[in-house]
């Protein structure tokens, strides 16, 4: 247990310590005599010792250890050899000035050197000095000595020397001298130690003995404290013997601690006795706490015990008396004195002891008589609260009143107001609820009477907030421990529902079928078959949606939801391909939601209305329809989705100029937003299909120069400007596709495309859409230097947009692929590798294996290669045939490189006759093939079977004008030279294989 260093005991007793001999009359005569005749310098030993007695008596311990530091640099060399013994003594008295400033380890020091360096030579001991001094206080260092171990944390170590101090039988009147505070400090040490019992039997011989050894009560007072700690620690595993031991101890010895108000302030015991207090409260020794509490002066005491110091001194009332009077004066005048918070903390003790109606007088007591205090809001929520529990609602009323009128916006006003909980929901204030409820929740355990209103409305609540994950379980918790609350049925709906909004729909849909079967005519009945249809909805299961949707028309035809289950209705028609079905769920829908004045949910159903009549090519009615969402619509979410909608209808109509513009409109709107709120694919899809639309309504040309000068646009919002060049971009490609190859017109477009992206290059990236980045970056890293790519790349992994990232990630990694450095290669495989394991993004994740091999292949690491081209092997609707064709030769590659001849043959031989229509990877696999399986033959028939292979494949690809082919022809005569062929031989072989009659043909 850490103790403090600031015992007023221990000063009594080092001062009576310090006093008690002078170190010059420890020294032999003629030594003094030297002393007193000698240099008149002022580092002589007398000189140094009177200066620094001096100063500890002035009680300026800085100056003091100054000058006995000094005398330690002169004399510390040679104190043995010039004054003997006796020259410990300094060192004690260094170690009390020590002691007074805390330098517990330094003290500590002093008087071990001043026991040990310093000793008296015992009988028939040799002398360490020819002057014959004595050291006096040799045996009481290890008493000083013991206590610095304490401070120290060594409760131990100090019992050891305190032993030792007594084994070596120092003189009576020393023991007498420091016998109350051998005992006080003797007991201090046991109880750190955990020798509770030891250290009460210690410090009660103070008490026992007080009348007798004259303790004082201030002294007493230091050990109860030091106990009272003791206590508090064993409480963690003997509470109920601890309780015993200290009310018997208070019972027995109380009346001895009569220490009068002041002198427990002034000696510091008010503060002590607050944390120990509190400690106990934390140990769960509540009744100690209270009288720990209860030795604890009020201010007025304080201030009444002064008044009669003062009297007692007449007109001569020292100035120290008068200040501290004033000073306890101000404090009882101020707003928020000391005695609140006692109260307080005595009233917490009172509770934790099972009594409400004592801390609630306490609380009482402190609304009437501190209106002004600063934890009168506490106070007032106090009252309130044990008021409630009590029963007594009009108090309860009362206080609660007082509190909102006085402090409207404090955070404790939820917990004030638990008892308005119903109607503070009712209300729909949810964030209130929910701190009120978890107030009531911290102080009873699940299942209690008194949480279960907590309980209940503290899940609804986080669910009408959203934070669903812990409405999760705090429903759960519900249904569970009340199941036959007047409240489940409530509970039971929004825990289904909440399930569903995690979209965790298969649990929430047998949430709702199990409640449903329960409740089958609840209030809850339509949200709870609207929720029912969601689950369906996204488990795919249409034909029971759209039933379950039909079944909340007809049993709840006026309900609040059904306009939006009838959109949903019009989804899973949509998906189940009932065009006309959806449409005319989706009018429905926007008919119930025009009643019901749900503007979004009408525009929703109005805007997909236009799609699905769009879809079914009834471009009037899609007209009509998108007609009928302007303008009562405009400015909903679903306005730029019904311009995309319509565009195709309007278009039919001869009304495309009508489109146009309000695609210019919204695409000028969408771009403006905040970039947090902006919907970039719907962006996107409105830009692509303005373009669309344009050009074959305008043209080409003229939809270039609308997306280079767009109506309405921003010259500032750099990033929108992105987005259109990239359309234009787009136009132009489409316009280079329908020029002939190699003519003036494709080689201008290209120019043209060249140019934007010039532009383009020169904005800051900042200010460029994730769009744009990707597809500069893919432009540049199509030109001759790749490299100008990775910064727009960079940007883009810099970025929040997860749908641009692992593509950056992918082509940066083809760009580093591509340098011939080996640090920047194994680069790029680690991002192939993160882009398979981290991204996760099925549509990348082939040809992140692709050039996983690719790499792994150039760093001949050929494990990894065969291992990522395996997998493309195992996969066999990965890539495009041709990229297979690569992988597969490269497979072959690895397993050649790795030893395994047979596997890499037949996957070389497998691909030259798979993939012939891509001569390279044929060639080069047929070439590998070939020289795998005439490489290292012994035997001649086996050659020959290698040499008709080569030979009968080498016609079967004649056409093929490849490097690998070429030196495939040539190897022919190299391997008849190598068989020693005769044309016999050679005509046989020709023959059989048929080459020669083939030829002929």
């Amino acid at each position: 247990m850490k103790k403090t260093s600031d015992h007023s005991p221990w000063r009594a007793a080092a001062a009576l310590l310090l006093s008690c001999c002078v170190i010059l009359a420890c020294l032999p005569g003629q030594v003094r005599a030297q002393a007193e005749g000698g240099s008149e310098e002022s580092d002589d030993l007398e000189t140094l010792y009177y200066k620094a007695n001096d100063l500890v008596q002035e009680q300026n311990w800085g100056a003091a250890l100054e000058v006995y530091e000094k005398i330690f640099a002169v004399h510390g060399g040679v104190g043995m050899e010039n004054f003997g013994p006796g020259f410990g003594g300094i060192y004690f008295d260094y170690g009390v000035a020590l002691m007074q400033t805390g330098q517990w380890e330094a003290a500590r020091d002093a008087f071990k050197t001043c026991h040990e360096d310093y000793a008296n030579p015992k009988p028939g001991e040799e002398k360490k000095s020819t002057i014959d001094s004595e050291n006096r206080r040799e045996k009481i260092a290890l008493f000083q000595w013991g206590f610095c171990e304490h401070q120290l944390g060594n409760a131990e170590k100090a019992l050891e020397l305190y032993q030792r101090y007594l084994d070596a039988k120092p003189a009576q009147a020393e023991l007498d001298s420091i016998r109350n505070a051998y005992y006080l400090r003797r007991g201090m040490a046991e109880v750190a130690a955990g020798k509770l019992e030891e250290g009460s039997a210690s410090i009660t011989k103070l008490f026992d003995n007080r009348n007798e050894w004259q303790v004082t009560p201030q002294f007493l007072m230091q050990g109860l404290l030091d106990l009272g700690m003791g206590w508090v620690e064993q409480a963690e595993t003997n509470k109920d013997g601890v309780n015993q031991v200290a009310h018997a101890f208070l019972d027995q010895h109380g009346p001895a601690l009569q220490v009068q108000p002041y002198d427990k302030l002034r000696f510091g015991f008010i503060e002590r006795l607050k944390k120990l207090g509190f400690e106990s409260f934390g140990s769960g020794l509540y009744a100690l706490s209270l009288r720990f509490y209860s030795m604890v002066p009020t201010t007025e005491e304080i201030v009444n015990d002064l008044e009669l110091r003062s009297v007692a001194y007449g007109n001569r009332v020292p100035e120290a008396l008068t200040a501290a009077l004033e000073a306890e004066r101000a404090k009882m005048a101020q707003d928020d004195p000391p005695n609140v918070e006692m109260l307080g903390l005595m009233a917490s003790s009172y509770e934790r002891m099972g009594s409400l109606r004592a801390p609630r007088a306490i609380y009482d007591h402190l609304v009437a008589g501190y209106p002004k205090a600063e934890k009168r809001p506490i106070s007032l929520h106090e009252a309130a609260r044990f008021s409630t529990m009590l029963g007594d609602y009009s108090a309860a009323q009362y206080y609660g009143e007082i509190f909102m009128k006085e402090f409207p916006d404090h955070e404790l006003r939820n917990n004030v107001a638990s008892f308005m909980l119903q109607s503070l929901f009712s209300s729909g204030d949810y964030q209130q609820v929910i701190g009120i409820c978890e107030s009531v929740r911290e102080r009873h355990e699940p299942g209690a009477q008194e949480r279960e209103l907590a309980d209940h409305l503290y899940g609804i609540s986080l669910y009408y907030v959203k934070r669903y994950d812990e409405a999760e379980d705090a429903l759960d918790l519900f249904v569970k421990h009340y199941p036959k609350s007047d409240n489940l049925e409530p509970t039971r709906y929004f825990q289904a529902s909440n399930q569903v909004i995690l979209t965790k729909f298969r649990t929430g849909g047998e949430l709702l079928d199990a409640f449903l079967a329960d409740y089958p005519d609840s209030r809850y009945l339509d949200l709870a078959l609207s929720d029912r249809a969601i689950c369906y909805y996204n488990l795919e299961e249409y034909d029971k949606c759209v039933a379950t949707v039909d079944k909340l028309a007809a049993a709840r035809p006026d309900s609040r939801v059904l306009d939006r289950a009838l959109n949903l209705k019009g989804d899973a028609l949509s998906n189940s391909e009932d065009i006309e079905g959806a449409k005319a769920a989706y009018l429905a829908a926007a008919s119930a939601a025009k009643t019901r004045e749900n503007k979004e949910t009408a525009a929703e159903g109005l805007a997909r209305a236009t799609d699905m009549a769009t879809r079914l090519e009834q471009y009037e009615e899609a007209a009509g329809i998108y007609d009928t969402f302007f303008p009562d619509y405009a400015g909903t979410y679903w306005e730029p989705q019904i311009s995309v909608f319509g565009m195709d209808a309007l278009e039919k109509v001869d009304r495309a100029e009508d489109g146009l513009t309000q695609l210019e409109k919204m695409i000028n709107m969408m771009g403006n937003q905040p970039p947090q709120e902006q919907d970039l694919q719907l962006l996107r899809e409105a830009i692509g299909s303005y373009s669309a639309a344009s050009v074959r309504n305008r043209g080409a040309e003229p939809t270039i120069q609308n997306l280079d000068s767009f109506p309405g646009l921003d010259p500032d919002n750099k990033a929108l400007i992105t987005w259109l060049k990239i359309q234009k971009v787009i136009v132009l490609q489409q316009l280079r596709g329908q020029a002939k190859p190699d003519s003036p017109e494709r080689k201008a477009m290209q120019d043209r495309i060249a140019g934007v992206f010039e532009e383009l290059r020169l904005f800051p990236k900042k200010d460029l859409s994730d769009y744009a980045l990707q597809q500069i970056g893919l432009y540049l890293s199509g030109t001759e230097n790749p490299f100008l790519a990775v910064p727009y790349f960079e940007e883009l992994l810099n970025r929040d947009n997860d749908e641009f990232k692992a593509p950056a990630e992918l082509e940066i990694g083809k760009i580093e692929a591509r340098r011939p450095d080996e640090g920047a290669m194994r680069d790029a495989r680690e991002r192939f590798v993160r882009i398979i394991e981290k991204y996760k993004d099925v549509a990348l994740i082939p040809e992140a294996y692709l050039e996983l091999g690719r790499v792994s292949i150039k760093l001949k690491d050929w494990a990894k290669a065969r291992d990522a081209l395996a997998m493309i092997n195992r996969n066999k609707k990965w890539l495009d045939k041709a990229e297979r064709a690569e992988s597969n030769y490269l497979y072959g590659l690895a397993l050649e490189n790795l030893g395994d001849i047979a596997g890499a043959t037949k996957v070389y031989i497998s691909t030259m006759a798979v993939y012939r229509a891509y001569p390279d990877w044929a060639s080069k696999s047929f070439e590998r093939g070939f020289e795998l399986s005439y490489k290292d033959v012994k035997e001649r028939e086996k050659k020959l079977e290698a040499y008709a292979f080569l030979r009968k494949t080498l016609f079967s690809y004649q056409n093929f004008d490849t490097p690998e082919m070429d030196r495939l022809r040539r190897r022919v005569a190299e391997v008849e030279l190598d068989l020693n062929m005769t044309q016999e031989e050679r005509v046989a072989i020709e023959t059989k294989l048929g080459i020669n009659e083939q030829a002929a043909q």
